[in-house]
């Protein structure tokens, strides 16, 4: 009985190896012996398992080779591929009075994307409404996919993963929010995922670069940071990890969070140096898109200055203690306001004595975020962690 449970657990992790090693060369079609040499498993294990994963429909066998005159190769092997309609992903990140929508296939390929607008002063509840309405729409379209495996939300604030709930939102006043593991969307029942934006961010830029070892910074009206470790999102015990921001600076009057100083307050600062300041500009991102086009004027160059050498010796003090081998940025600030990003990195990059190669921009190709969401939903989906765990122990 001892002997047929391990035959059992072994016969698992196997096939979630291969399952595994197939989203990792989603891009390319691989054959059963290819998955044997690869993983060191049986010909006649993976040829079972495959069978199996064929008729869930995960999988899909692609033609078989043929000479000119239509005739049959021989025995060669057969090619497989990901079902690209097994399963849809969709990632939710909540930005700043705007929410990016994202359905992605089992692959990561993206097959919708859309944006919505909503105000500051939402409440949580009436927020996940109009986010859930919109998915529904999505996933009316869509409705052919196998599975809807996960729905992953991207939050700019700090979470408690052991109470499962939001801590603070500065930005919207949300406090101590308990986040819901099922969400109704129509008729059914979805499972969703809730991840900190910074965590997400570094988390997918992990998976789709290949590095083990990062950090990540968010820039919004707020500032956040992310930690991978071996391949793992790093949250520390009470899940602030990372979450520079929230460090209160001692030595200002009033007593300020270092995002509140170096983000918000010195972006609104920095507006109304402008002879053309209206308090409207104050939204997100219509006021960093203004502070862009005046980047060159003397007195929003002094500020930028100023606000940018602040910023970069507390971030210098992170990349200098984690020692990470690659760090990446991305949030509003990244985006909308290019001139001072770059003067930031470039400061960043003298005070932690690193080339600039170490640094990462996100881009809209680069959408670490979704990607992030979209290897989580499928890690999570299949039970893939201890396949994670394995594979670095490894090397692999």
């Amino acid at each position: 009985m001892q002997n047929r449970r391990i035959s059992q657990k072994i016969s698992s992790l196997n096939k979630k190896r291969i399952i595994y090693k197939i989203l990792m060369e989603s891009d390319l079609s691989i054959s059963r012996s290819f998955l044997s040499k690869e993983l060191d498993i049986s010909f006649p294990s993976v040829s079972y398992i495959v069978s199996k994963l064929i008729k869930e429909r995960f999988i899909v066998e692609l033609d078989k080779e043929k000479t000119k005159n239509g005739a049959s190769l021989g025995r060669k092997p057969i090619p497989m591929k990901l079902n690209p309609k097994y399963g849809l992903t969709i990632s939710v990140q909540i930005g700043y009075e705007i929410a990016q929508i994202t359905a992605m296939g089992i692959n990561g390929a993206v097959v919708s994307k859309k944006m919505i607008t909503f105000p500051r002063n939402i409440k949580f509840n009436d927020l996940l409404g109009k986010l859930s309405q919109n998915i529904l729409r999505i996933l009316n379209i869509f409705e052919d996919y196998q599975n809807i495996l996960t729905i992953v939300f991207s939050v700019p604030s700090p979470i408690d993963y052991e109470k499962h709930e939001i801590i603070y939102s500065r930005f919207y006043g949300w406090k101590n929010i308990k986040l819901p593991n099922l969400l109704t969307i129509g008729k059914r029942k979805v499972k969703v995922l809730w991840e900190n934006d910074a965590n997400l961010l570094t988390y997918g830029a992990s998976k789709l670069l290949g590095i083990q070892n990062l950090v990540g910074f968010y820039l919004g009206f707020g500032i956040g940071s992310g930690i991978v470790i071996n391949g793992k999102v790093y949250r520390g015990s009470q899940g602030l990890a990372g979450e520079i921001g929230q460090l209160v600076l001692i030595n200002k009057n009033p007593k300020l969070r270092f995002e509140e100083y170096a983000t918000e307050k010195a972006f609104v600062e920095m507006e109304r140096e402008s002879e053309e300041y209206h308090k409207e500009t104050y939204e997100m991102p219509i006021l960093l898109e203004k502070l862009e086009a005046k980047s060159t004027t003397p007195s929003i160059k002094r500020k930028m200055e100023k606000v940018s050498q602040d910023i970069a010796i507390h971030l210098a003090h992170v990349i200098m203690a984690l020692d990470p081998k690659r760090v990446v940025f991305g949030g509003e600030v990244i985006s909308y306001f290019p001139s001072f990003a770059n003067l930031l990195i470039k400061k960043i990059s003298e005070a932690s004595k690193r080339n600039a190669d170490t640094f990462i921009i996100t881009s809209e190709k680069e959408d670490f975020i979704s990607i992030g969401a979209h290897w989580l939903s499928v890690i999570n989906w299949f039970g893939l962690d201890d396949v994670e765990n394995l594979e670095r122990s490894w090397g692999v």
